[in-house]
């Protein structure tokens, strides 16, 4: 199995990932991570956006006066 030569862009100009020092490549590796991290933050962020609406919107719901089905009949 052969492995393919893994190609960045750093600053518009391209680098292969091997040829990088090793450190600098720790770091790209790290810059990857952090972004999935983020990425998977503002997922989460959103989802949580979402429940507090559910709850705020079953607060006001809850204040709301309870309509009589007898009034309404009438």
């Amino acid at each position: 199995m052969s492995e393919e030569a893994v190609t960045i862009e750093i600053e518009g100009v391209p680098h292969d990932l091997a040829s990088l020092p090793q450190p600098t490549q720790a770091n790209v590796q790290r810059i990857a991570t952090l972004r999935q991290r983020a990425a998977a933050l503002e997922t989460e962020l959103q989802e949580l956006k979402l429940v507090i609406d559910a709850y705020s919107n079953s607060v006001i719901q809850s204040l709301k006066p309870v309509e009589d089905d007898s009034a309404v009949n009438e």
